[in-house]
């Protein structure tokens, strides 16, 4: 089981890495996408819908303002129902203010010179189903939730405009 995991993990990076689409900034604002707001991240893994997908960024983040074109695309192409998956949007704010660090202490915590793709890899081999089991570690990341538990995992502001575009 841990080996299909581990290359359904690596098969997912390599696609998503390979069909490379551009990086589209924007100039709306994500308040026009507030019906598209988690309310908290209490409710990550809660939603009524069985699958979904969780988009966390920072309103500071360069990398999410790069993106906002591919993001928006994404929501617009729902509002317009010519894309089933239901995205919901979170901002984590900067960690240098008091809410983006309570944001940061709801995730399980990471090991000081932790390896990232050995957490990641932890989490695909992992039942994991509140906040507090799983690991965040920049802006942009999406989390894709099937059944109210963690299915698949994409960081980076190339990774996340491919996710993007490609659904």
């Amino acid at each position: 089981m841990k080996f299909y995991k581990g290359l359904a993990l690596i098969l997912s990076i390599f696609t998503v890495s390979c069909g490379v689409t551009s990086l589209r900034t924007s100039d709306k604002s994500y308040r026009e996408y507030e019906e598209f707001y988690l309310d908290s991240l209490e409710n990550f893994y809660s939603k009524e819908e069985d699958e979904y997908i969780v988009y966390l960024f920072s309103d500071q983040c360069r990398h999410c303002e790069n993106i906002k074109g591919n993001l928006f695309d994404h929501l617009d192409n729902i509002i317009n129902s010519k894309n089933d998956t239901p995205t919901y949007i979170y901002n984590m704010r900067s960690n240098s203010t008091p809410e983006g660090q309570e944001n940061r202490s709801m995730f399980k915590q990471k090991e000081e010179n932790y390896d990232r793709e050995e957490l990641i890899e932890e989490m695909y081999d992992s039942t994991i189903s509140s906040i507090s089991e799983t690991y965040f570690f920049a802006t942009p990341s999406i989390y894709l939730i099937k059944n109210h538990m963690f299915s698949e995992y994409f960081y980076g502001s190339t990774n996340s405009a491919n996710y993007f575009d490609s659904h």
